[in-house]
């Protein structure tokens, strides 16, 4: 279960760090997995512990979150340097 606690806390601190949205999170999740990824599985995985609708964080997608993120900027970087 404590795995389980810091993986949502990275996925909480990618949010909070970068102003995205749940539903921008499960798209860029989506964009670099290749898989599918629904806003309510995201909702699902940072919901509070005690909830029924509470599901698992896979590590993954915490990866995959973060890897985007780092696209994402890279190229907001690149951008900035050609103009």
């Amino acid at each position: 279960m404590a795995r389980s606690a810091a993986i949502i806390e990275r996925l909480k601190a990618e949010q909070a760090e970068n102003p995205i949205t749940q539903a921008k999170s499960a798209e860029l999740i989506g964009a670099v997995t290749g898989r599918p990824c629904a806003v309510r599985t995201v909702r699902s995985w940072i919901n509070d512990p005690e909830k029924a609708s509470t599901s698992p964080c896979p590590d993954w997608a915490v990866a995959a979150l973060e890897k985007a993120i780092t696209y994402m900027q890279r190229a907001l970087a690149q951008r900035d340097r050609q103009e």
